[in-house]
């Protein structure tokens, strides 16, 4: 084969792709978008390097024509009356084209006029913060449907979330904020921020309590149900399952094995590679075959000989015949893998290898070079091509890589200007980017200031331009910093997608406790704590155990009396700790910290979250006279409460209920000022749970007495949401005496 008129240069930015067309002896050589080459071929001097970049075959798959069959099959049978869901799972290898298997089925899905489906799409990340992937496919979702065109399906949504889930979905908005958009048919920007512009603590919120984990689990149950439907069913696709964190295992396992749940279809896609049996993942599959569900498997063999072919020769705009050599040779190294493949071809080329021939006006190969051009391993390969890249491309390219796989361009810019210690224009970096873009290392849509890498394995290069040792423990050290402060400075709400860099920060920080790397614990505390708090407003209590665990170890280091010098986030890890643990069920662990929180409170006021905890764990036992016994020990601490109650106390209290009943009309009762007073307010709330432990446990005076009191209290101080209850108690009370008209 010829040589080059010249090398290529070592890294090519802002060329346009321009790979020709093969034509017939005697035609003239034409672009790929038709126009004659010799009309602008060589209009000036760089003309020749135009030729010299591989463009890879666009919206093209190859050999995975079975797997695109069984997806559409099993889409098909999820369109109908009481048809169990189908779950399927995509694995392979890294690089064996997963994620583009199900990305080209829900473009061809789309291509068909006849066919309406709505598309959830979520990965998860090496570093994932609770329901990540989860909250992504919901948020991109959202996002999608608030378009102009998709006015009619907004409405139809927005009318079933009406009907099934009421004023019960804006407990969702703190989870998913752009859902607030759908609810209110607008693209809010406060939404999009996660703020409830009207919030509402006791209704627009997860109850923080045992039964969060079931609430959160029934909205996401009906939201799902309520969007689709037989002539518009729901495909939810989660890539990196792999990477999946415990809270996310819960939720899928609720969705999954809901048999209410139809015209709905689940694709999950992971490496299987960095899958075993006692990954939470098999479980969870393992669990769903043993109950009955079935899941259908997709392995992804590598592509055979003649399908590498058939891309090399699309490539290359070749005929197959031409290309056998150089298939052959980059087969043999890449053994069918198509990611390994195209970073092969790229690295050929790189090498001088594989070149466009100026002289033929055609790509060419020098079967010499092959068998030298390959790097030992993918990765090699990958990192390779990221360090031709200019140095500030680098840096960028290294601080995004331990983030996450998306990345904003402003938080970017602050990261590279904080750790090069130089100044850098924004559109500098914009600019640059995008010729990362142009080189197939990142990914961008036209107007958005996100970035992704192009491929998990680009970013796991990346993340290697610093091998492991100290040099990568303080850029640790710099990201996790960084990223706390910048979550601190800028909070967003609770527990959601925005908060994942928070998360980062944690996974970063708490890397480094046993190296040489000095961190303030104070520092380790707030972190490990805050992420513990988020995790716990979505109620992903596992999760949220981790954190706060390690929140209290660290409390621990200091030798002084926390208590003393540290009260405030003392109170605050002991306490969560406690409730977190006992939400979980870990009964001991958690009163352990329950009684040290209550032995070294400064007032009432700072136990009244304990004594509830204990309080409903004790009832999940089943240990109502004990849970009883702790509310009136509670009580008597807060209150003038008597610590035995009689029968003449409820029948003194009871009169004066009847008596204020009978001089207030409804209307003098609703126009009650506000409970202020938090005394009184903690009273009421272990006087609510004391009623319901003393019913639970059989005992209808006690319940009968805490209601009366309740009503006392509220009638002389103000009204909350607490006196429900009582009020309602009450009206039973009366309807069961025959004064109707009182209840």
């Amino acid at each position: 084969a010829p040589s080059p008129t010249h090398p290529p240069p070592p890294f090519h930015f802002g060329w346009k792709a321009v790979a020709m067309s093969g034509t017939k002896v005697g035609e003239p050589l034409v672009w790929k978008d038709g126009d004659s080459f010799y009309d602008h071929g060589y209009d000036d001097e760089n003309a020749p390097d135009l030729n010299n970049r591989i463009e890879f075959p666009q919206n093209e798959l190859y050999g995975r024509d079975e797997e695109l069959q069984v997806l559409s099959e099993h889409f098909q049978s999820c369109s109908g009356p009481d048809v169990d869901a189908p779950v399927v799972i995509v694995s392979g290898y890294s690089g064996s084209g997963k994620s583009a298997l199900v990305d080209h089925f829900m473009q061809r899905l789309e291509s068909e006029q006849d066919v309406n489906f709505l598309y959830l799409k979520g990965k998860y990340e090496s570093f994932p913060s609770p329901f990540s992937a989860i909250i992504q496919a919901f948020t991109g979702f959202c996002n999608h449907i608030l378009q102009p065109s998709k006015s009619v399906t907004l409405q139809r949504i927005q009318l079933a979330i009406e009907e099934s889930l009421g004023d019960q979905a804006r407990v969702l908005v703190p989870v998913v904020p752009a859902l607030g958009s759908i609810l209110d048919g607008s693209n809010d920007t406060d939404f999009q921020k996660g703020i409830d512009p009207n919030p509402d603590e006791s209704t627009h919120s997860i109850a923080k309590s045992d039964g969060a984990w079931n609430q959160l689990r029934f909205l996401f149950q009906t939201l799902l149900r309520a969007i689709g439907n037989e002539a518009c069913p729901v495909l939810m696709f989660l890539d990196n399952l792999q990477w999946c964190d415990s809270a996310s295992i819960g939720l899928l396992q609720a969705l999954l094995n809901d048999k209410s749940l139809n015209n709905f279809m689940f694709v999950g896609a992971l490496c299987e590679n960095e899958v075993d049996r006692d990954h939470l993942i098999s479980k969870l599959l393992e669990k769903m075959g043993k109950n009955g569900k079935v899941v259908h498997r997709i392995s992804l063999r590598p592509l055979t000989l003649d399908e590498v072919g058939e891309f090399i020769s699309d490539t290359l705009s070749l005929s197959v015949e031409e290309c056998v050599p150089f298939t052959e040779a980059v087969f043999n190294k890449t053994r069918g893998n198509i990611f390994h493949t195209r970073h092969a071809i790229e690295e050929l080329h790189r090498s001088n290898a594989l070149y466009y021939s100026v002289i033929a006006f055609r790509w060419e190969w020098n079967l010499k070079d092959l068998a030298t051009g390959f790097s030992d391993t993918l990765e090699e390969s990958v990192l390779s091509k990221i360090k031709r890249a200019p140095q500030l491309l680098q840096t960028a390219l290294l601080l995004a890589a331990y983030t996450r796989s998306t990345i904003n361009i402003a938080m970017l810019h602050t990261l590279i200007v904080a750790y090069t210690e130089e100044p850098l224009n924004l559109k500098e970096l914009e600019k640059l980017l995008e010729t990362a873009v142009i080189e197939g290392l990142l990914l961008n849509s036209v107007g958005s200031s996100d970035y992704r890498f192009a491929h998990d394995r680009i970013q796991q290069a990346a993340y290697k331009l610093i091998p492991s040792g100290p040099e990568q423990n303080k850029l640790r050290l710099f990201i996790g910093k960084k990223m706390f402060e910048l979550a601190s400075s800028s909070p967003s709400s609770n527990g959601t997608s925005d908060d994942w860099n928070i998360f980062v920060a944690a996974d970063h920080l708490n890397s480094l406790i046993n190296t040489e790397e000095e961190i303030d614990t104070m520092t380790l505390i707030k972190l490990n704590f805050t992420c513990g708090e988020k995790a716990v407003a979505v109620a992903a209590y596992a999760p949220a155990c981790v954190y706060l665990r390690l929140a209290l170890k660290f409390l621990r280091r200091f030798k002084d009396n926390v208590w003393t010098k540290h009260y405030d986030i003392a109170l605050r890890v002991y306490q969560t700790t406690s409730d977190v643990d006992l939400c979980l069920g870990h009964f001991d662990d958690g009163n352990e910290l329950a009684q040290e929180v209550l032995a070294n409170a400064r007032n009432a006021e700072d136990k009244v979250t304990t004594w509830m905890s204990l309080s409903g764990a004790l009832g999940r036992l089943r240990r109502h006279a004990e849970a009883k016994d702790l509310c009136k020990r509670a009580l008597t601490e807060i209150s003038d409460t008597p610590k035995r109650f009689h029968n003449l106390h409820f029948v003194k209290y009871d009169f004066q209920v009847k008596q204020y009943l009978k001089r207030h009309s409804d209307v003098d009762i609703l126009c009650l000022p506000k409970l202020e007073d938090e005394k009184r307010m903690a009273e009421l709330v272990m006087l609510n749970e004391c009623g319901l432990r003393g019913l639970a446990g059989g005992d209808m005076m006690e319940y009968l007495f805490c209601t009366a009191r309740q009503l006392i209290i509220s009638f002389e101080f103000g009204l909350c949401s607490l006196v429900a209850q009582p009020l309602s108690t009450y009206a039973m009370v009366f309807n069961m005496a025959g004064d109707y008209k009182a209840a």
